[in-house]
């Protein structure tokens, strides 16, 4: 009976001896886990020894001592500026007497430097960081400082390079010499013809002004000839305002033979705009007849904000590309700087001209100037 107890302590101690063992196992290896994690998280955080500091691509006046650390402007990981390599120069040549000059000259310099001055150091950015912030290399090289500005505008007539017909007589249009608006013209060509009554009855006040002082001219009266030749002004001077040309008139007054019809000749070589009226049409003061502009030279009505303008001038160069040529350069000139500001838009109107060989450039076709 006595030794009952110690028999069942000794089964208990063998059985539970495997398990304290296993607890004491699973203890060591969590402690094991938590210093390792620790270790690696202390490494990670160290800055080894051949990194200066570390700084953002971006920002480079962040500076941090701290691998893991962020720029504190743009949020992006910081990159590591390595230590410049020096190599160790040889030590001087001893004086006779023992005197290191170079290192006492050296040594004076370093004193006299300010302590806050930094040597420069060599910046180096991953080549995945370069890519991803778009660096570019070029050659080193003087040249002059150029700022370029791009825009869109749109083509538009030279206004002093246009003439729009309006009819000053009332009258019928007898014949079109063009058909279409888009159809070219040269110089002088005949663009349409217009009966009128009236401009008919002028011709004859016209010629009979002619006729009175060709019979002063005879008598000799001094009176009678003045009298004569203001009625001849005055009759020349109302063909000229119902658009008689100079040569026209010339023709009439060699002829003395009234015509019963206005021709209208196109004043330069250019584009028909606009035909608004057809044959056999009656047309009063004022009525449009037909448009023609000279397309050899154009304007460019472009748009700039208000910060852009103070670096524009007149005269500055400009260079113009348009989708539907993409392979060419039309190149041209500021023109006028609009003074005027957009209050929507908060931009002024810029207008450039620019030489048209082969009407390449349309009225109201998009430009991108630069």
């Amino acid at each position: 009976m006595n030794t009952l107890p110690s028999q069942i302590l000794s089964r208990f101690s063998v059985i539970g001896r495997p398990v304290w063992t296993a607890a004491l196992l699973s203890v060591l290896l969590v402690l094991l886990a938590f210093v390792g994690v620790s270790c690696k998280q202390q490494s990670s955080e160290t800055k080894p020894p051949d990194v200066d500091y570390y700084t953002c691509t971006m920002h480079p006046s962040v500076r941090s001592q701290k691998p893991n650390d962020k720029c504190p402007i743009c949020s992006m990981n910081l990159v590591p500026v390595m230590k410049k390599k020096t190599t160790a120069s040889p030590e001087p040549a001893m004086g006779e007497k023992g005197h290191d000059h170079a290192r006492m000259l050296a040594e004076l310099a370093t004193k006299t430097q300010s302590p806050t001055a930094e040597a420069p150091s060599e910046f180096m950015v991953p080549v995945a960081r370069q890519q991803q912030i778009g660096v570019t290399y070029a050659t080193v090289e003087k040249k002059p400082l150029r700022h370029t500005i791009r825009t869109v505008g749109l083509v538009a007539y030279d206004k002093q390079r246009h003439w729009d017909y309006v009819s000053r007589v009332e009258g019928y249009v007898q014949k079109l010499e063009i058909s279409a608006r888009g159809e070219r013209v040269e110089k002088d060509q005949p663009l349409l013809t217009i009966y009128s009554p009236d401009l008919l009855t002028t011709q004859r006040e016209f010629l009979d002004a002619l006729r009175l002082r060709d019979e002063a001219k005879k008598s000799e009266t001094g009176a009678i000839l003045e009298s004569a030749q203001r009625l001849v002004e005055s009759a020349k001077r109302r063909l000229t305002l119902w658009n008689v040309a100079e040569n026209q008139i010339a023709e009439l007054e060699r002829s003395r033979m009234p015509k019963e019809t206005l021709t209208l000749y196109s004043p330069f070589k250019g584009v028909v705009q606009n035909l608004p009226v057809d044959q056999g049409r009656r047309v009063m003061v004022g009525d449009r007849l037909v448009d023609v502009a000279d397309l050899s030279t154009v304007w460019v009505w472009a748009d700039f904000y208000q910060d852009e303008l103070p670096m524009l001038k007149k005269g500055l160069p400009v260079v113009v590309t348009t989708s539907s040529y993409p392979n060419e350069r039309f190149c041209g000139t500021v023109d006028l700087i609009d003074p005027f500001i957009n209050d929507a838009k908060r931009a002024g109107r810029v207008r450039f001209i620019l030489p048209n060989p082969g009407l390449k450039l349309r009225r109201a076709r998009p430009l991108y100037p630069s």
